[in-house]
């Protein structure tokens, strides 16, 4: 009886409250607020998992209302659809790309084409390529018939103009390059065919550029060319079980890496430091 009484007692004080708190709206005329939605759980419910609350970083990043416009960016962005439809370069960029490569530049010399192309020491041209040129990098296809030129020859004469626009320390003095040999081995997995195994070289170099007014376009790129092919022909020439043996072709890739870029020194451009890595990997 008297748990009854406590019962009643509690669901009267309940309705009171509720009725003065309406009056007090009332009175005041706002609308009063929706009354809360237990959510304890009866004899036979199970209660609602509940929803986390947001981390201090997801709120940092929660954008404020009416914005037009994300600050950070996650680095997924680079696989959205947005993303990639920012970055498609446009036709103004095409027709830029193609006017950075003039008439017989493979015989200007290295300096004559880099101050043409990106001018270090005029700082607005030299900027205003960048955007143009991150665009052209990210979408315009490898079968293109600028992408070669996109990659290659304007690539190095960027990366050796950008030391001299930025006057960089003396450890990045020379500017670098590298690239990746592979030998791939395939096999029929239940009649495909899949990349079974691969041995994958990686290098990279400092070079010296000796004489700039008299080294050629076509002889910088040549010397380049020459250090990725003889990688590759290096690495072709090996048997599988070398190639499983990543110590032994770890010294073996150096010993090679030394001596072809000793052989293809010039009087104009030399390698002056670089470092090579060796790895097998077995997927089936």
């Amino acid at each position: 009886m008297k748990r009854k009484n406590w019962i009643l007692a509690g669901v009267l004080l309940v309705v009171l409250v509720s009725l003065a708190t309406v009056a007090a709206y009332a009175a005041a005329g706002t609308p009063a607020p929706a009354p809360a939605v237990s959510t304890a759980p009866g004899p036979t419910e199970t209660a609602a998992p509940k929803t986390p609350s947001p981390s201090p970083a997801q709120t940092r990043l929660t954008a404020p209302a009416g914005a037009s416009a994300r600050v950070i960016e996650s680095s997924r962005d680079w696989d959205d659809a947005d993303y990639k439809t920012r970055m498609q370069y446009t036709q103004a960029d095409y027709e830029l790309l193609a006017s950075l490569r003039p008439e017989g530049y493979l015989d200007m010399s290295v300096e004559a084409f880099n101050r043409a192309v990106f001018d270090w020491t005029n700082e607005e041209r030299y900027h205003a390529l960048e955007e143009p040129l991150m665009r052209l990098s990210c979408t315009l296809k490898e079968d293109d018939p600028l992408y070669s030129f996109l990659s290659t020859t304007l690539s190095y004469s960027r990366h050796e103009c950008s030391l001299k626009h930025y006057n960089t320390c003396v450890r990045e003095e020379y500017p670098s390059n590298g690239g990746t040999a592979k030998y791939e081995k395939y096999g029929d997995i239940y009649g495909d065919k899949v990349l079974v195994a691969s041995g994958c070289a990686e290098y990279s170099y400092h070079y010296r550029i000796k004489d700039e007014s008299g080294l050629t376009v076509r002889e910088r790129d040549a010397f380049f060319q020459a250090i990725d092919d003889g990688v590759q022909s290096f690495l072709d020439r090996q048997t599988e079980e070398a190639l499983k043996n990543e110590k032994a072709m770890d010294t073996a890739l150096a010993d090679e890496m030394d001596a072809l870029v000793k052989s293809l020194a010039t009087d104009r451009i030399e390698v002056v430091s670089g470092s090579t890595y060796y790895y097998w990997e077995r997927m089936w």
